[in-house]
């Protein structure tokens, strides 16, 4: 009997060591493998590849997160000095993608990246351990710096932009000559965007450059309606009694002032084509007012020019913005209608404030100097340009404008006092 308890006892013993044995093995296999759970937590889960634009991948995965992070920015840098080669009809330019503005969103690819560790939860990290499979594609973090490629556009890309050039007319051996519009081109910045964001995205590296067409706001056509084809205006004045040194200097003048183009806008200025009085240039000595006397100097008649030119442009109904009259009388216009010029100091400018050009011409003999101002006349239309003597030395002049034989403006052009 003592036998039989002996051996149960005996065999109790021997089941709690093997219980306690194997407690203790599960124990320090738990712990072991909860460290190396820990331990992997921070490491990016196997078969996690970085998939590049070419095709081509990194593989990310048993890479610690610092380690991966590194990797990650070492490939970003790689991608971003990538050379682009942009073609238009003129030029052809190459920029890194980073110069063009094209960066990546580091902050969420790091995210996706982060999301591929092992984790430290258990379940999910013996999962991820037994089967996971990541691709983490780079184009979807590819994004554009709209402002840093229209910078782009302005500092590289200025010469293919052209501003399209307006048709005109000028004057060649005294004929009228119509230069056709030239389309200018400029960069179509938002496809231009699309265009870079869909290469960025893949292999290519070799765009054109969307461009398009800028219209020139004046054509040809327009010209043809623009053209000084009639006579608006014309007046003469006599200067036949002149000695000979100022009929040169009139002539001379008027020659200066011949065929004068001016477009909608522009403003004559008297000087401006006349040019220095200077004997080299054929000018002579002749009779002029100073300092409210008689006296002579060089370019003495140029004062009939203007004046004459001064008239014309009143009966146009240009816009008179300078005139000034002589501090005496003159006898080849009316008191008040006189224009006189003096270099440096007094001159005439009016402005072409029509919708279309107008052309000077001009021509004397021996006893007349003429201007005609020709343009596109309003039909019906009619002006009367007169003074009216208020004292010996004073006189006031108006203009009076007809439509259809009906007064439709009246207007005061001012006061002209003479010593």
């Amino acid at each position: 009997m003592d036998n039989v308890d002996h051996d149960i006892s005996k065999n109790k013993k021997c089941k709690l060591f093997i219980l306690i044995t194997v407690l203790v093995i599960l124990t320090a296999s738990l712990y072991f493998f909860v460290s190396f759970v820990t331990l992997e937590s921070y490491k990016i889960a196997s078969e996690t590849n970085l998939i590049k634009n070419d095709g081509t991948f990194e593989s990310l995965g048993g890479l610690k997160l610092n380690e991966a992070h590194f990797k990650a920015n070492q490939l970003i840098e790689e991608y971003l000095s990538d050379e682009m080669i942009l073609n238009s009809p003129s030029k052809t330019v190459k920029a890194s993608l980073k110069d063009i503005g094209v960066f990546i969103d580091t902050k969420e690819l790091m995210k996706r990246i982060d999301a591929c560790t092992y984790g430290d939860d258990i379940l999910k990290s013996v999962k991820r351990h037994m089967d996971f499979h990541e691709e983490i594609l780079m184009s979807d973090f590819i994004k554009l710096d709209s402002k840093k490629l229209n910078d782009f556009v302005d500092e590289s890309l200025l010469s293919i932009e052209t501003k399209p050039e307006d048709a005109s007319l000028y004057i060649d051996s005294g004929n009228l000559i119509i230069k056709k519009e030239v389309q200018g081109y400029a960069v179509n910045r938002q496809e231009f965007e699309k265009a870079i964001l869909s290469a960025a995205s893949s292999s290519v590296r070799d765009i054109n450059i969307p461009l398009d067409m800028v219209s020139a706001s004046v054509r040809e056509e327009d010209i043809k309606k623009m053209m000084p084809s009639k006579i608006v205006s014309t007046y003469t004045s006599y200067y036949g009694g002149s000695d000979t040194g100022r009929k040169e200097n009139i002539r001379l003048g008027a020659a200066l002032i011949n065929n004068i183009l001016l477009k909608p806008g522009d403003e004559f200025e008297f000087w401006k084509y006349v040019g220095e009085t200077t004997p080299e240039r054929g000018f002579k000595i002749a009779g002029v007012y100073q300092n409210g006397r008689p006296a002579t100097d060089i370019g003495g008649g140029l004062c009939q020019v203007s004046t004459t030119l001064y008239n014309a442009a009143l009966l146009a109904d240009l816009k008179i913005t300078k005139r000034s009259p002589h501090s005496l009388p003159v006898h080849y216009v009316p008191l008040g209608l006189d224009a006189t010029v003096s270099t440096g100091v007094q001159t005439l400018r009016f402005v072409n404030n029509t919708q279309n050009y107008i052309l000077i011409k001009s021509k004397t003999d021996s006893r007349n100097i003429t201007f005609d101002i020709l343009g596109v006349p309003l039909e019906g239309k009619t002006v009367k340009v007169y003074s009216k003597i208020i004292s010996n030395n004073t006189a006031d002049a108006y203009k009076d404008i007809y439509m259809d034989g009906n007064l439709v403006k009246h207007e005061f052009l001012g006061r002209s006092k003479y010593k």
